[in-house]
């Protein structure tokens, strides 16, 4: 695995770490916000898990779901 694709898969995995963050903290279940997004629960539980990555839609979708900003996700990355 070359270097670029272990940075890729740091970043997906710090992502996946903020979108569950930011679903707790809306008070989300997996159900309610599988549900609020148009996917299976299971489908949900894999992405947190880092089984499965999400389309690139769906990662809109959270992120417009979760009220997520640009700035934030550049915060968290930071940290």
């Amino acid at each position: 695995m070359s270097c670029q694709e272990k940075m890729k898969n740091v970043i997906i995995k710090l992502v996946i770490t903020m979108f569950k963050k930011y679903r707790i903290e809306k008070g989300y279940t997996q159900e309610v916000e599988a549900e609020l997004l148009g996917i299976s629960t299971r489908h949900l539980q894999r992405i947190e898990k880092e089984d499965n990555l999400p389309s690139l839609d769906l990662l809109k979708r959270m992120i417009k779901l979760l009220e997520i900003k640009n700035e934030d996700i550049i915060k968290f990355l930071k940290k």
